[in-house]
């Protein structure tokens, strides 16, 4: 409700008649000066709005000829702060006369707003010019170019959306303090704090996807015995997994069996034949070409008794993520019959936050604990660092290679992992004194006399309804801790540059 009300306060401050009907600009003109470039900016009423307005623009060349062909567009924006989203109106000009470029925007509130124009003449180095607007004060305010530059030879600037949020230098707003009670604003002291030896990080146990194996085999022929017959069955090395009759399979072995009878007899009578061992060697081959396994083999030469079914086995320990048979199926070559997971080693996946990403080193050793702080087996290790922070979360995956013998560790199990190096000296101030602007951490700092200030900190991590602040503040500073937004509404409603 209170937000509600700022936000009917904060549009009283402006409300003006908005109007589309006036073509022709009035008012004072805001130069811009681009390189070789020059243009007059409009804004349509004179004095911006909250509601419709229109930006007109007349570019020329140096000569004074109008610029034609030119892409151009504008963005207004307004940073967030508290409960206040971040805001901003875009729009594409168009070219109404030679020269002449006109672009609707809307102002959804009072306050002061950034400016950012984009220029791109046809065959030339794309522009911008910065700066501002005040809802209820006439003109528009743009930044001035350094002299002497020109647009053949200045080197642009690059145009990106983050320079629309670029939050100009501070300036002090002052509330009363008097008033502070009435309008719930609360402060506290920032106080030294502990620092930490570690950073402990969230992470989500998951199998190592390097030691994953697929079971196959290199004959066709139907399934006859199934014996991990589901999924999530644990399964050690060698471990028959199944069985299947295969004619393929039958007749290698028959080759096998008489090729090794041939050669023993022979041996026997001669007392030697090299000759033999080579066809034997030869035959075996081809039983290993079909996937059948060594120890089948071993037994089919020792025994010389030839088995209906080819045994299939497990070539690693772990579990079974999936099988893709059941009794009866028939098996083309090569096709996958399960496929199966190692449970030791086993990965821990950890998002360490964007500022943490200096800790992310191969090779580090880390220390995995569970939801209780207990410990889940030896260390673990850095085996590999995503190339990219995730956008949406700002944290940088690293997957960490750790033992695990007592299979304490579990596929999907949330724990923590507790990476060396952590911060030294820090000060530590309540989570609520912390708001985001753009992409900076900042808190609200009462300079006295109820001045306040915004100040961007470096945040190293937060527990226990306190964060700990490796800069921007130290022991002893004041930081708002509520009413943040209520500064931030006088602000606006004053057009300080600083407004967040």
């Amino acid at each position: 409700m209170r937000t509600l009300l700022i936000f009917a306060m904060l549009a009283g401050f402006a409300v003006t008649s908005c109007s589309r009907a006036q073509r022709a600009p009035s008012g004072d003109a805001a130069p811009l000066a681009l390189g070789e470039l020059r243009g007059d900016a409009f804004s349509m009423p004179p004095s911006p709005c909250q509601g419709d307005n229109e930006f007109v623009l007349r570019l020329r060349s140096a000569d004074g000829s109008p610029v034609r062909g030119a892409a151009v567009s504008m963005v207004a924006s307004m940073q967030a702060m508290g409960a206040m989203p971040y805001m901003e109106s875009r729009a594409d000009a168009h070219e109404t006369s030679p020269g002449e470029y006109r672009a609707y925007y809307g102002l959804t509130m009072g306050g002061d707003w950034a400016l950012l124009v984009r220029i791109q003449p046809v065959g030339g180095a794309p522009l911008k010019a910065t700066g501002r607007l005040h809802v209820g004060t006439p003109g528009l305010r743009f930044e001035p170019q350094a002299s002497g530059s020109s647009a053949a030879t200045a080197r642009p600037k690059p145009v990106a959306d983050a320079d629309a949020r670029e939050p100009a230098p501070a300036a002090p707003v002052v509330v009363e303090p008097s008033t502070w009670k009435r309008l719930g604003i609360t402060t506290a002291r920032a106080t030294v704090g502990s620092g930490a030896a570690t950073i402990d990080v969230p992470g989500v146990v998951s199998y190592d996807e390097a030691g994953i194996a697929d079971v196959a085999v290199g004959f066709s022929g139907r399934l006859q015995d199934l014996y991990a017959d589901h999924a999530g069955a644990q399964v050690r090395a060698s471990d028959v997994l199944c069985s299947v009759r295969s004619s393929d399979a039958l007749a290698a072995e028959q080759e096998f069996v008489g090729t090794v009878r041939n050669v023993r007899a022979r041996w026997d009578s001669n007392g030697g034949n090299p000759l033999g061992a080579d066809a034997i060697k030869l035959a075996r081959k081809k039983l290993v070409a079909l996937d059948i396994p060594a120890a089948a083999i071993d037994s089919l030469e020792s025994n010389l008794a030839i088995q209906p079914y080819v045994p299939v086995t497990a070539p690693i320990a772990g579990v079974i993520l999936e099988k893709a048979v059941s009794r009866g199926s028939y098996i083309n070559t090569g096709q996958m019959l399960f496929r199966i997971a190692p449970l030791s080693p086993i990965w821990v996946v950890a998002s360490l936050r964007e500022q943490d990403a200096r800790l992310a080193v191969t090779g580090t050793s880390v220390r995995i604990t569970d939801a209780s702080n207990r410990p889940l087996g030896a260390n673990g290790y850095v085996v590999s660092i995503a190339p990219a922070v995730d956008t949406e979360t700002r944290t940088l995956q690293v997957r960490i290679s750790c033992p695990n013998p007592g299979l304490s560790l579990r596929a999907g199990m949330r724990v923590t992992a507790h990476f060396p190096g952590g911060h030294g000296r820090t000060v530590s101030v309540p989570s609520a004194a912390l708001f985001q602007q753009g992409e900076r951490s900042c808190v609200y700092v009462h300079l006295g006399r109820g001045a306040f200030e915004v100040r961007p900190v470096e945040v190293a991590r937060g527990q226990s309804g306190q964060i700990e602040i490796l800069s921007g503040l130290a022991a002893g500073d004041e930081v708002v801790t509520t009413g943040q937004f209520l500064i931030a509404a006088k602000a606006q409603v004053e057009g300080g540059p600083h407004a967040p």
